[in-house]
């Protein structure tokens, strides 16, 4: 069934949230492994809730076998940051259980991450770049979420996940990835609550006579 996959953030942005109520069976975030619920604000636990809200869980990524290519591609994107925007501030938590050991050690080695008491903290363009690159990496190995539509608002994170080479030659994702940047689908004011925007999908659902159907096309708009 065709998902909104909405990175880099676990909390997706209203809009995101509103296209997925509106146009796709359910939305899917980036989350570390373990009790997802208290890591979403109150709209993504409403979605949660609804049980329209799937977490594609990364744990300890990459794995062994794939940490010298995917540490040397980290290098590269991170090597294209400015540096004032590179080590400019180690102000955004990044959970660690989402990456590997080896990969924590080498970030705060080259000095792209420090830990401020127990977390791990890293600029915010170091974040986009880890997320995204994580993001895309782990949806190409999942399959049980079948096709995801990516979406980010995000232009940094949009290039950032271009940048990843296809592991094995394709990605499950589809051609979203090239051209899903921004707001493509119309959606309510940002003041519409979500009861609002789900009892309209209930009502188009009960006059269909059965669930949403979620097409779309590559572009992400339904056809």
């Amino acid at each position: 069934m065709p998902a909104l996959f909405y990175y880099p953030k676990i909390n997706a942005s209203v809009g995101a949230v509103q296209q997925a109520l509106l146009y796709w069976d359910r939305l899917v975030t980036v989350a570390p492994v373990g009790d997802v619920v208290g890591l979403l604000d109150r709209r993504m636990r409403e979605v949660h809730e609804a049980g329209l809200y799937a977490r594609l869980a990364v744990d300890r990524w990459p794995s062994a076998e794939r940490h010298v290519e995917m540490m040397g591609l980290l290098g590269e994107l991170l090597g294209r940051i400015p540096v004032d925007d590179l080590h400019g501030g180690a102000s955004e938590r990044f959970y660690d259980s989402k990456i590997s050991q080896a990969l924590v050690g080498e970030l705060v080695a080259r000095g792209f991450a420090e830990f401020d008491e127990s977390r791990l903290r890293v600029s915010l363009a170091v974040q986009l770049c880890l997320i995204s690159v994580v993001a895309r990496d782990t949806v190409a190995g999942r399959a049980e979420f079948g096709v995801l539509h990516p979406h980010t608002d995000s232009r940094a994170a949009f290039r950032f996940a271009h940048e990843v080479p296809a592991r094995g030659g394709a990605w499950r994702s589809g051609p979203c990835w090239e051209v899903n940047v921004g707001a493509l689908l119309p959606v309510p004011a940002h003041d519409v609550g979500l009861d609002r925007v789900s009892g309209a999908v209930r009502r188009r659902a009960a006059a269909r006579g059965g669930g949403r159907s979620g097409r779309a096309g590559s572009s992400g708009a339904p056809r």
